[in-house]
This record gives structure tokens, C-alpha cells and sequence, in this order.
């Protein structure tokens, strides 16, 4: 009797084992790099490149540039005054930050993208654009945006904070806005 007890134990360990599941213990997303054609800067945070015999729209994952086609939110900048002096200082730095996109990377040049994978597919945002970040000269494109004060970041785990509290105290690029309050 005992030596069936066994059996039955021995028999569930060996089958939950089978059953259990496996936890990936690395929560960093799966990236691919791409080597890609710069088609077109459309703004500071968002250009157009030849990816996989296509063209694709890319937004600079993390970062966000004032606009340059529709008005800008002062609110979403902290310090900035919400004025017209102060959205009319946000397009400003929007436009400077759209020439040193167009100055560094150079349409009709080779550049490297690289991207979260969702389902083996590039991750992509809420219009549909793939989110990426641009490397060119071995550095990131998204980071120099902050460095320079041309971009915000987007949330509070961003790998570009402490860039942006030194633009911020530096009063760098659109950061000098705050002196308009």
C-alpha cells in the first residue's frame, strides 16, 4: 500500500513539473537593431526612414520636442509659463530641435534603429508609428535631444533623467523658457 502512495507522489511531482510554467526573470523587452535610410525629418521627434524596402514613420520613443505644425500645451513642460510668450518660445526651440534632427542625420543616410519587439513585431505607438531610437557618430539621437534641451522626457523611468534635470538647471534649449514667467 505504502509503495502505491509513493508511486502516486512521485507521479504528480514528475507531471506538475512537466505542467509548470517557465517565468522569464529578465523584464527588459526584447530589442532589434536595424540599419535604416533617414527619408525625411518630419519634426524633432519624428522622421520618416526606409525600414525593411519601405517606409516607415518613427517617433523617438521616450522623448517628446515642442511642435511645429499644430500649437504647443505649455502645461506639458514643467516651468514653462502657459502664455503666448511661452508656447511661442516652445515653437522656437521645436523648430531647433527639427534642424539639429535634419543636421545630424542626414536624409539619404545610413543610420541605426533600434526598437522594442512586441509579438516579433516593432513596438508602436498610439498613431501607429513604430517607436524607436536613432543612433548616429555611436550616440543616441534621443538622448542628445535632451542633453541639449531640445526634448522632454516622456515618463519617470526614462534613461535620460538626470540629462534633463541638468538641461532644466542649465536652462538649456527650451528649458530657457522658464525665465518668461
Amino acid at each position: 500500500m505504502r509503495w502505491k502512495a509513493v508511486l502516486i507522489l512521485t507521479i504528480t511531482v514528475v507531471v506538475s513539473g512537466c505542467l509548470s510554467v517557465t517565468v522569464n526573470s529578465s523584464s527588459a523587452p526584447e530589442t532589434e537593431n536595424r540599419s535604416v535610410t533617414v527619408t525625411e525629418v518630419i519634426d524633432g521627434d519624428t522622421v520618416d526612414l526606409n525600414y525593411s524596402s519601405r517606409e516607415e514613420r518613427i517617433r523617438l520613443d521616450g522623448i517628446d520636442t515642442p511642435e511645429v505644425h499644430v500649437e504647443n500645451d505649455a502645461a506639458e513642460y514643467p516651468g514653462i509659463p502657459e502664455t503666448q510668450e511661452g508656447e511661442a518660445c516652445l515653437k522656437k526651440w521645436g523648430e531647433r530641435a527639427s534642424s539639429f534632427v535634419k543636421n545630424e542625420t542626414k536624409v539619404g543616410k545610413n543610420t541605426t534603429l533600434s526598437y522594442n519587439l512586441e509579438n516579433g513585431k516593432p513596438e508602436r505607438g498610439s498613431y501607429g508609428r513604430i517607436l524607436g531610437e536613432i543612433f548616429y557618430k555611436n550616440s543616441s539621437l534621443n538622448r542628445q535631444l535632451v542633453v541639449k534641451g531640445y526634448a522632454r522626457t516622456y515618463s519617470k523611468e526614462s534613461p535620460y533623467l538626470k540629462e534633463e534635470e541638468t538641461a532644466i538647471q542649465n536652462s538649456d534649449g527650451l528649458w530657457s523658457c522658464q525665465s518668461l514667467s
